[in-house]
C-alpha cells in the first residue's frame, strides 16, 4: 500500500473519533467531544450525563418520572404532576393524588358532560352539543336556529334539510338547503315566464290577463298566438267594425256581416238575385225581374206571392 493512502486512512479515523464524541469503545478528554447533555469524566475518559439531565428512564430517580429524550430531562409521566405546570392548559394538578385533572368547565371524556345531548370535544376539552343539538344558535349550521325548549336545531323559514321542511309544492335543494318550487309549480311571479303570473292558491304559473298559453285562455272569437302568447282575433272573426271591409259591420257574435243593401254571397240575396262580386250588391238574375221596368212594354213583372211565375216577366 502506498504511504499516501495510509496517511489518508489515519487522518480519516482521527476525524471520526473527534466528531463522534465519547463512544462505548472510545474516550474523551474535553466536554466538546460529548453531547450537549453530557460532560467528560476525564478520569474514566467517558462522556457521562450532566446533573439535571438524563439519557434514559432509569436515570430518573422518581418512579413517576420518565426521560424526555427531546430535551434529555426527567419529567412526570403523562397525567402525573407536582404542580399545575406539569399539566396541560385545561388541567390542574391534584397534589394529593399527584394526578392532572380537568379544570372546572373542562372534560376528558363524555362522562364529564352533564347533559344527555352533549359530548366532550377532544380538541378543546369542553362539553359541546352533538350535531343537531344546541345550547346557542351558534351550535347550529348557518341555515338553522336553536329551539331552546328542546335544544334542537331547526331550519330557518325557507331553508331545509329535506322535503319535509318545505311546503307541499316545494322540494329541498340539498346543495343550498333552500326550498324551491317543484317542476311546474311556483312561489311567485319570478318563477314564471314574462307572460305568466303565479297563482297564489294553485301555486302554478298561469297566463296574465291578455296573455295566453292555449286558445282556452282567450275569448271565443280569438286564438292564442304561441309565439307572442297574446290572444289575437281569428281570421274569420272581428271585435269591431274596423276589422271588417267597408260594406260590412261587426255583429254581436263577432262576425263581419254585410250592411243593408250590400252582400258578400248569393245566399244574402233573394232567390231571383245574385251577389255582384265587384259592387257587393244584389242584382236580378237573367230571366227574372223585380220591377215592371225590367220587362218589355207589353209585359209586367209578376210579384204575386205563391205564383209559379213570381219575379218573371209575363204578358200584361
Amino acid at each position: 500500500m502506498r504511504p499516501i493512502n495510509i496517511l489518508l486512512i489515519i487522518v480519516a479515523i482521527s476525524f471520526l473519533i473527534f466528531v463522534s464524541g465519547c463512544t462505548r469503545s472510545g474516550g474523551c478528554t474535553t466536554d466538546a467531544q460529548c453531547q450537549s447533555y453530557q460532560t467528560c469524566d476525564i478520569t474514566k475518559r467517558q462522556c457521562v450525563t450532566r446533573d439535571g439531565f438524563c439519557a434514559s428512564d432509569t436515570e430518573c430517580k422518581e418512579p413517576n418520572k420518565i426521560c424526555d429524550l427531546a430535551v434529555h430531562k426527567c419529567r412526570f409521566k403523562p397525567g402525573i404532576c407536582e404542580s399545575d405546570n406539569d399539566c396541560q392548559d385545561w388541567q390542574q394538578c391534584d397534589t394529593v393524588s399527584q394526578q392532572c385533572k380537568p379544570k372546572i368547565g373542562f372534560c376528558v371524556n363524555d362522562s364529564f358532560c352533564t347533559k344527555d345531548y352533549e359530548e366532550c370535544n377532544t380538541i378543546t376539552h369542553k362539553c359541546a352539543a352533538i350535531v343537531g343539538r344546541c345550547n346557542t344558535n351558534f351550535d347550529c349550521e348557518s341555515w338553522k336556529l336553536c329551539n331552546f325548549t328542546i335544544n334542537k336545531c331547526y331550519p330557518i323559514s325557507g331553508r331545509c334539510a329535506s322535503d319535509v321542511d318545505c311546503q307541499p309544492w316545494q322540494t329541498c335543494k340539498a346543495d343550498t338547503n333552500t326550498c324551491q318550487p317543484k317542476t311546474g309549480f311556483c312561489d311567485n311571479d319570478q318563477n314564471c315566464q314574462k307572460w305568466e303570473q303565479c297563482d297564489s292558491s294553485l301555486k302554478r304559473c298561469i297566463a296574465k290577463q291578455g296573455s295566453c298559453s292555449t286558445d282556452s285562455d282567450c275569448k271565443e272569437w280569438e286564438s292564442c298566438n304561441l309565439s307572442t302568447h297574446f290572444c289575437q282575433i281569428k281570421s274569420d272573426r272581428c271585435s269591431s267594425n274596423t276589422q271588417c271591409t267597408s260594406y260590412q259591420y261587426c255583429d254581436e257574435n263577432h262576425f263581419c256581416k254585410s250592411r243593408t243593401g250590400f252582400c258578400s254571397a248569393d245566399k244574402e240575396c233573394a232567390d231571383y238575385q245574385y251577389c255582384d262580386s265587384i259592387q257587393k250588391t244584389c242584382k236580378t238574375k237573367s230571366g227574372f225581374c223585380a220591377t215592371n221596368a225590367e220587362c218589355l212594354s207589353t209585359e209586367r213583372c209578376d210579384l204575386a206571392t205563391g205564383s209559379p211565375t213570381k219575379n218573371k216577366c209575363v204578358k200584361a
